[in-house]
């Protein structure tokens, strides 16, 4: 990279509005600003646009930090994507994918077709025994386009919009550079929704979605898709759990933390800032030390993709 680039990160949960900006320069990633706001931007179908109570403190924040931005990147929770994984044979043709997305697609979005969504696709690498599986990261445009309308009024352009679980391994990979060729599980918990994905070498090995109802089903749940993830994989999780995610508390951490110790398995909690630099205030810093968890998905997005990827 030959120049400085001031990214902006968006990620609108369900709860919050988390935003991060970050200079991603030759000697690493600067954080600049970093924001929370307790609420969730909301789109408004009726006037087709963000509802502008939602949008009220973010635009103000926004318009105070806009000079300091070159580009956005914009984050999805589970809750607004969809994603699909199916054996994968490099002799068929794209257009045969394309049919069987489609097909399941309509199901989830009668009214829609498959040129309604941006698809970013992943080789996750199988077990020897079985073929490589392809999974597809199914993002709505018209999300996308939410955010587009509202940022040409400043002319700022969107580079990227991924899923939340993607920008978080990312995250980890940058952060974690020891670790990148060691076999380690990620786990992102928020919204009654477990995002698990076992990474190693810049590849996913496996990804599933899980749901739960209630924190104390959380380490059992974890616990049972370890173990179904390393009996499928190549790769036994050397390096054990990494956790995130706006409801992770310190309690529900060290259950899982306790449950895990049983199999033999770490458990820490995904650092957004550990190699990172920063001229932030106490103030700012102290939060990032309170926060690391919830903001891998925000930092993981400024980042240039260790994940190989292609778009259908």
């Amino acid at each position: 990279m030959n120049k400085s680039k001031r990214i902006l990160s968006l990620y609108n949960s369900l709860q919050n509005t988390y935003s991060t900006i970050v200079n991603n320069n030759p000697l690493g990633l600067e954080l600049q600003y970093i924001s929370t706001i307790n609420s969730s931007i909301e789109y408004d179908s009726k006037i087709e646009s963000f509802n502008e109570k939602s949008i009220e403190e973010f635009r103000s924040q926004f318009e105070e930090i806009v000079d300091q931005i070159d580009e956005i990147a914009i984050v999805f929770p589970a809750d607004l994507i969809m994603v699909s994984q199916f054996p994968f044979d490099s002799k068929i043709p794209q257009e045969n994918i394309k049919s069987l997305l489609d097909i399941e697609i309509k199901k989830a979005y009668p009214t829609l077709n498959i040129n309604d969504f941006t698809i970013h696709t992943y080789t996750l690498e199988g077990n020897i025994n079985q073929p490589q599986t392809i999974m597809c990261v199914i993002i709505p445009n018209i999300e996308i386009h939410h955010y587009k309308e509202f940022f040409q009024k400043y002319n700022k352009k969107i580079i990227s919009a991924n899923v939340s679980q993607i920008s978080a391994a990312n995250c980890f990979f940058y952060n974690y550079p020891e670790y990148r060729n060691i076999t380690t599980a990620i786990a992102g918990i928020q919204g009654n929704f477990i995002d698990f994905t076992v990474i190693a070498n810049s590849k996913i090995l496996y990804y599933n979605l899980l749901s739960y109802q209630q924190n104390i089903d959380i380490p059992q749940i974890l616990s049972n898709e370890i173990s179904k993830a390393q009996s499928k994989s190549i790769n036994k999780i050397d390096n054990g759990l990494f956790c995130y995610g706006e409801d992770l508390t310190n309690d529900l951490f060290s259950e899982i933390t306790e449950s895990l110790r049983v199999a033999k398995i770490s458990c820490r909690k995904l650092n957004a800032f550990r190699m990172m630099r920063t001229n932030l205030g106490n103030e700012e810093i102290e939060y990032c030390k309170r926060s690391m968890h919830i903001f891998p998905p925000v930092i993981g997005s400024t980042l240039p993709p260790f994940f190989e990827s292609s778009n259908l």
